[in-house]
């Protein structure tokens, strides 16, 4: 297996982080915010949180943010600004952006393409999310 060694208190001190972000990727958070809310320091937590998961804890949030908004998108008629704001976006320009730079559509031409393929569960994809399938609570 190519997955790395974590010992046990740096894996639960990383599973925590992730938990809290999914729990709260929607508010406006910062890597500070999360650190302190947990008792850890920034850079502790920032680098078990790469190592074992593959890119750091402000990546997930934007990766967290980013797939809800693919399954908002693809289930939902909430408009763009609306998916934007319940995402944790305050300025659906920058969420577009952001948007597009990861699925590489734009929030608008990804909801056509779920409408035009006739599949409304393309919504989040695993290895968006959850590159080495780490800490995934689908499974």
């Amino acid at each position: 297996s190519d997955l790395p060694i974590v010992d046990d208190r740096s894996f639960d001190a990383i599973q925590r982080v992730k938990l809290y972000i999914d729990s709260h990727y929607s508010d406006d958070i910062s890597i500070d915010h999360v650190a302190e809310s947990l008792n850890m320091s920034v850079s502790y937590m920032a680098h078990s949180f790469k190592n074992l998961i593959g890119y750091s804890p402000g990546q997930y949030i934007i990766r967290r943010r980013i797939g809800e908004a693919q399954t908002l998108l693809s289930l939902t008629d909430n408009s763009i600004t609306q998916v934007s704001s319940l995402v944790g976006y305050d300025n659906s320009n920058y969420f577009s952006t952001i948007f597009s730079k990861m699925v590489r559509l734009s929030p608008k031409q990804y909801r056509q393409y779920c409408v035009d393929s006739g599949n409304s569960d393309i919504g989040t994809t695993p290895e968006l999310l959850t590159p080495k399938g780490i800490l995934d609570p689908k499974k």
